[in-house]
Order: C-alpha cells, then structure tokens, then sequence
C-alpha cells in the first residue's frame, strides 16, 4: 500500500486498530454468552446468529486472519458444549461449519474487493503522476465552469496555485472575448470533445499568451465535468512569424534579384517557382510556366534540352555541375547567353535543383569588341613596319 502522507499513515494504524478492538469485543461477548447459557442457564440451544458478525468484520477487515476468530468461537462453542452435558454436540458441529464456510467467502470476497481497490489506487496513483509531471495545463470543471483540478503545469503557465483556483469559475483565465469558445456548461457534457486554437488566456500578471486546448466532457457518478489540456503556443506563434518574415524576404530577394532564378524538380525537370525577373525576360506570366516541365518550353532549342537534361542528370547523382554557358532563345526571337549555376537542394518533402542563369551576353559582346581591338593594335605596327620598308 501506498502512502500519499503522514497522516494517512497515521489513520491506516487508527483504523487497523480500532478494528483489532471491536473484533475483539464482540468475540468476547459472543464467548461469554455462549459460557453463560451452556454452564450457567443449562440452555442447549444458543444463537449463533449472533457470531456472524465478528466473523463477519473480520472477514473484511482482516481477510485470512480472520480464520482466528472463527477457530476460536468455534472452541468454545464445542468444549462448553462437551463440558455442560446437556447434548445438541451434532448441531454445534453444524453451526462450526457454517460459521467456517461463511468465513471463508466473506474473506474471498474480500480479497476481490481489495484486488480492485488495488487495481483503483493503482490507476489512480498513475493518473495522478502523469497529470502532475505533464507540462501542459490540465484543468477540470464541473457543469457549473468552477475549478475542480489544477496540475502542476497549469500553475506554472497561470501563475496560480492549486488551492488559489479550487471551486473558482474558468472564466477568470480566459479575456472576456474568447469566453463564448468555453462554455461548455449547456445541456449534456458527457459527450464534448473538442479542439479549440486561435485563442488566447490570461496569466496571474494579466498578460496574455495564445494557447490551443483540446476539450472532453464525462461523467462520473452524478455530476458532469470537462477535462482540459492547454498548451502555451506561444513559441510556435513567434516560429511561425520568423518563417513568414524569412518567407518575406527570399521572396521579395528571389522576385528582385537581376538573375534569372528557377526551382526544378529534380526528377522531371518541372518548374516548381520562377522569379520575376526570367517571366519577364520571356514575356510569359510565372503562373503558366509553373508546373511546366522545362523540356518543354517551345523557345529552347533541342540542342540546349539535351544538353539541360544531360546536366539536370548528372546533378542529381552528384548534387551539382560545374557553371557552363548555353545559347538561348527568347519568344522574339532574340539571342542570348547565359552562365548556369545550380545546387541540389532538398525543399518541403522532394529534391529540388534551384538554377541561376546569369546574362552574360553585353559581357560576352564585349569582350569580343576588346578581342578584336587587341588584334588590331597587334597588327597596326606590323603594318606600320611594313610600310616604311616598301617605302624606302
């Protein structure tokens, strides 16, 4: 047996004992009288109804102990009996062997009933840990919205103490306009269960914090209660504003950036995202080149989709390429190179190839004007030399 406290170890042993007392006086009694009317009046015939109760609280109190009890009325029931001379010993055989068969159930059904006490305090004890050490709020109320159970965690997450909430109405934790999500004390509740967010509660300070709770109504003897377990959002709430704010800016860098930027499926080749600035080159909304597969946009020559898809091959084996540069063609018609440059990455629940097309075609023009110019000057004084020979 489990002890919770001091004091109800200190009233198993008031109670333990005061049973041993009460047993103990009614056997006497029951001996007595059966002395007294076998030895003193003469009488054969005594009412052993009586001996059931002793037997019968020890029994329950007691369980297999309490054969003593039986064994011992039992003994004085036979030998005043002999000693007395006045006959009846069949029937007192009789009586002992009731009197030891209902011992023996009442100690039977004992032992059950203590089995399931047991099995109660067990359940319960196990309950009650999982409530205390959880680190979510878990809060019942009766039909009446009062306080009926407060956790550990609920304390640390309100700032109240158990005995401050007990038999206090829930709405003193709830701001006055989320109120209306919590009733739950109209008509039957055994048969609530519920899923509420978006809301927010009321700490000790009276600061307020988002939680999302899920709600279950039952029923216990004659009344109806609602179980509640909250939990603080508040962590994801602020998680949840990074990853839109970080969302923010890789779109509004993605969309802005001067490179033409596109995410690929690594499989297929299917245009996942395409930023701005290449839907603008192409002259074609992004919504209808995504979902597209690149192999087969009608501006890209066969020449450059081989050569892509021989790329988009090796990268999903080895995870990237070396940047290479590739001649396209726009709708207009118009020519132009770019320098590719591109990363496996993994987005979401798929493998995903994000491609950086730079526009190199002003530098490659340019270039090719100072290759030029170089090649002139180098030939200019061979020229000039040239001349002054023939000259002279």
């Amino acid at each position: 047996m489990v002890y919770r406290t001091v004091a109800e170890k200190l009233q198993f042993y008031w109670n333990r004992n005061a049973r041993i007392i009460i047993v103990t006086l009614l056997t006497l009694f029951c001996s007595i009288m059966t002395l007294y009317f076998h030895l003193i009046l003469g009488v054969g015939v005594v009412f052993t109804h009586v001996f059931y109760i002793p037997i019968v609280l020890a029994g329950i109190w007691f369980r297999r102990n309490s054969f003593i009890v039986t064994a011992f009325l039992g003994a004085v029931l036979i030998s005043s009996s002999i000693l007395s001379s006045i006959g009846g010993l069949t029937e007192d055989f009789m009586r002992l062997s009731v009197m030891f068969f209902v011992n023996t159930v009442t100690v039977l059904l004992s032992e059950s009933l203590l089995e399931s006490e047991e099995a109660v305090r067990y359940s319960e004890e196990k309950y009650r840990r999982i409530i205390e050490t959880a680190r979510d709020a878990i809060i019942t109320v009766d039909s009446d919205g009062m306080v009926v159970s407060w956790n550990r965690g609920a304390e640390e997450m309100f700032g109240y103490s158990s005995e401050e909430v007990a038999g206090k109405p829930l709405e003193t934790f709830i701001p006055a306009e989320h109120i209306e999500k919590h009733r739950f004390n109209e008509g039957n509740l055994e048969g609530i269960s519920k899923f509420i967010d978006d809301v927010e509660a009321t700490r000790r300070d009276g600061s307020r914090f988002p939680v999302e709770l899920t709600v279950v109504g039952w029923h216990y003897m004659d009344g109806d209660y609602v179980t509640a377990v909250i939990r603080d959002v508040s962590e994801r709430k602020r998680a949840e504003a990074r990853l839109r704010e970080s969302e923010e800016k890789y779109r509004a860098l993605f969309n802005l950036s001067p490179e033409y930027i596109i995410l690929l499926d690594v499989d297929d080749g299917r245009i996942l995202d395409i930023n701005s600035t290449i839907a603008g080159k192409l002259m074609i909304p992004r919504e209808r080149l995504i979902g597209r597969s690149v192999y087969d946009l009608e501006f890209i020559s066969e020449d450059a989709r081989r050569e892509f898809q021989s790329k988009l091959e090796t990268i999903k084996r080895e995870g990237s390429v070396e940047p290479y540069e590739m001649e396209l063609e726009d709708p207009a018609g118009n020519r132009y190179t770019v320098r590719i440059y591109n990363k496996r990455i993994h987005a979401g629940d798929r493998d995903s190839v994000i491609v950086v097309l730079s526009d190199i075609t002003d530098l490659k023009r340019t270039q090719e004007m100072l290759e030029r110019s170089l090649a002139e000057k180098e030939l200019l004084p061979r020229r000039s030399i040239t001349g002054s020979r023939t000259t002279s």
